[in-house]
């Protein structure tokens, strides 16, 4: 008997173990099904008895809420979707899986008594306490942005603790109702949970149904504007055409906004090959554009919502992706050939005129480069709301809108860099400020090379010091790591300051004046030495790319001074070896890889490379703004969204590049009287330059990491 009660009592102690264990792991998670059902079901009571807005807008709100409550004791359809319409808690929340967008879809399209219903549809946030320890491996990367709402430490939240994550939901809510007024409802009935839930429902993040037929000042200024343009492309097109039927002369003027001419001259494969032209670039700034793309597809995959955000650490963790982390190569690439040929453009006018007019040149410069980023921008903040919209679609067009709107001066001026670098408009338009600078100072470096030859070296290289000195300085000062961390401000200290990006461009500079001086000589290379330097260059950029691992890594120990000495040093080994293989190719010793980078298929792509580097980003945030899901990444489905984000952007480019490049030749051939030279479309893919040059097809080459 004495044996059964002791089984006894350790049965029941079990039992009650396991039940208080039960107990506590489902404590854990709420019946969020059950919360929101019942809000609807006990917001009117509570919200007619303490209402605080306007009559007209409590009555109709609390009319709204009253045929839900009835909807849903009834079990209709209609009211029913609007429950069904948010989201969840989503499952995988310790892979960091932490948003349910709900149907957004469904939301904003319900009907009711064979009428559109009107609803909004709100981001709201689901607060939990969770152990440090689990914190911060879950929610490591502080960023000071809400468009990324599941990485804590959001500057617009000061109260956010690291310890205290948030799940993003849906919410469907009736359109007369503000949504923040339910918050003290929906937490009045969370029960007592150890994980301390909670729910903020900010107002500023909701979104109707785009039926406002009402046009601002601002959208009817920019739809004018651009059935202006259209216009004169059919017109030019059209007139173009009849000329080309009734063999009439034609007009160059009513020719430039023709999608036929400027067609033609786009997709020419024809480009002659002089001792002028270097026709390898095409290939380097072709390959080097999609490089970009496919780095920005791959950064905005990780820091948007995805279902499995602990992916980062293991992304960075694997050598074959740092092929997308030190992609910012790319941007060294650009200011390469940037130096190169503004060098070769400005000795060849030095050369045949003695004397250069710096205002003409700054005024070329300036008109080249302007009017696709005005366009583009003045687009980006006013006819958005017309297109494809998604949960996350307001926050990421308000961010831009804002900062546009306050900063669209420091961008057309060129001055963004130093102005207002945390709040760039047009993200990726900082390069194009950085090269507009160091344009400004090519003149005189340039004129420095061409009046002391050799001796100009040591400028030159005192200069490359002084870039150095800068890297390592604003490092140390500042305790700057690595972008990819998402912490500190190197992106605004040590990445896009002019003064810490010149490198590249003088070592540029100073290659396109070997090449102007050795454009009408034969080099023969001695066979060892063109291997040894092909050699050299390219296990100098596999290094440059793959030594970056380490450094990457989030827990390594890395001190500020290394992450300074590597960011200083690869930009000049990067462009050394950038410019022997286009020395190599240009003197007959590139072999095969010459023979690849200047096929003429590179030609199109080439010419509009400042029209994709301009509009990818755009591009790329609609594929990614307007999913109505979290994705879940991998380096596959990466990969498929950017043939995606590449090929829409080539569409998209070439209408950039008929209607609004070609046509700034003609004009500028008016403007300044050059009537008798050859035009030719070379695009500056970080400027966006087209250069006009008498004999020559010299083509600039750039973008933004």
């Amino acid at each position: 008997m004495a044996k059964f009660h002791s089984i006894l009592s350790m049965c029941f102690f079990l039992s009650s173990l396991n039940h208080f264990n039960c107990e506590n792991t489902r404590s854990f998670f709420l019946d969020f099904e059950q919360i929101k059902y019942d809000l609807f079901l006990q917001s009117y009571t509570k919200l007619s008895q303490n209402y605080s807005e306007s009559v007209n807008v409590k009555n109709k709100c609390l009319n709204e809420l009253k045929a839900i409550q009835n909807g849903l004791i009834s079990r209709e359809q209609w009211a029913l979707e609007i429950v069904d319409s948010w989201g969840k808690i989503p499952s995988g929340v310790f892979s960091g899986n932490t948003h349910d967008f709900g149907s957004f879809s469904q939301c904003l399209k319900i009907r009711h008594n064979d009428k559109v219903y009107e609803t909004q549809y709100c981001l709201g946030r689901l607060f939990y306490d969770v152990e440090e320890k689990i914190a911060s491996k879950l929610y490591r990367y502080p960023i000071n942005n809400v468009i990324f709402p599941d990485m804590v430490h959001v500057n617009d939240l000061p109260s956010l603790d690291p310890r205290r994550p948030f799940i993003t939901f849906g919410a469907c809510m009736p359109a007369a109702c503000s949504f923040e007024m339910f918050e003290q409802i929906v937490n009045d009935l969370i029960p007592n949970h150890p994980n301390n839930f909670s729910i903020e429902l900010p107002n500023d993040v909701c979104q109707t149904a785009n039926n406002d037929p009402d046009l601002t000042t601002k959208e009817k200024t920019t739809l004018g504007l651009l059935m202006v343009i259209f216009g004169l492309v059919l017109l030019s097109t059209g007139y173009d055409i009849l000329c080309s039927i009734y063999n009439r002369k034609k007009s160059q003027v009513l020719l430039a906004f023709s999608f036929y001419t400027n067609g033609k001259k786009l997709f020419s494969l024809n480009e002659e090959n002089t001792s002028e032209t270097i026709q390898c670039l095409h290939g380097i700034r072709v390959l080097s554009t999609q490089w970009v793309v496919l780095c920005h597809t791959y950064a905005l995959y990780l820091v948007m919502p995805i279902q499995n955000r602990v992916v980062h650490d293991a992304f960075l963790s694997k050598y074959s992706n740092m092929m997308i982390v030190s992609g910012f190569v790319a941007v060294d690439t650009f200011f390469v050939l940037s130096g190169l040929l503004v060098s070769i453009g400005i000795l060849k006018h030095l050369e045949k005129k003695g004397r250069l007019n710096v205002l003409q040149l700054y005024v070329h410069r300036y008109l080249r480069l302007t009017p696709l980023l005005a366009i583009s921008l003045l687009i980006s903040v006013s006819l958005y709301r017309f297109g494809e919209i998604g949960p996350l679609w307001t926050a990421m067009i308000e961010m831009n809108k804002k900062q546009c709107e306050n900063y669209w001066w420091s961008t057309l001026l060129y001055v963004q860099n130093y102005v207002n670098p945390e709040e760039l408009c047009f993200g990726h338009s900082w390069y194009l400020s950085v090269d507009m600078q160091l344009f400004l100072i090519s003149p005189a470096i340039v004129y420095l090379i061409y009046r002391f030859k050799l001796k100009a070296l040591i400028p030159l290289t005192l200069l490359l010091l002084g870039c150095i000195y800068s890297t390592l300085d604003v490092h140390i000062k500042h305790n700057l790591t690595t972008i990819f961390a998402f912490e500190g401000n190197k992106f605004e200290m040590a990445y896009i300051p002019t003064h810490i990006r010149i490198s590249s461009w003088l070592i540029g500079v100073f290659t396109g004046y070997l090449h102007f001086e050795t454009r009408n000589r034969k080099i023969q290379i001695p066979k060892m030495i063109n291997i040894c330097g092909w050699a050299l260059s390219l296990v100098a950029m596999i290094l440059v790319i793959f030594i970056n691992h380490p450094l990457q890594q989030q827990d390594n120990k890395f001190s500020p001074l290394i992450y300074g000495l590597y960011d200083a040093f690869s930009r000049i080994v990067w462009s050394i070896a950038l410019c022997y293989i286009i020395f190599a190719c240009v003197h007959g010793s590139g072999s095969i890889v010459n023979r690849f980078l200047s096929h003429p298929l590179w030609q199109p792509l080439s010419r509009m490379s400042y029209s994709i580097y301009l509009l990818h980003f755009v591009v790329i945030g609609n594929v990614m703004g307007t999913q109505r899901t979290p994705p879940y990444f991998t380096e596959t489905a990466a990969f498929n969204t950017f043939i995606v984000n590449y090929v829409m952007t080539i569409f998209v480019s070439i209408i950039g590049t008929l209607t609004f490049e070609s046509p700034i030749i003609v004009f500028e051939k008016i403007l300044f009287n050059s009537s008798k030279k050859k035009i030719t479309i070379s695009t500056d893919i970080r400027n966006g330059i087209q250069q006009t040059d008498e004999n020559n097809n010299i083509e600039s080459s750039k973008k933004y990491q």
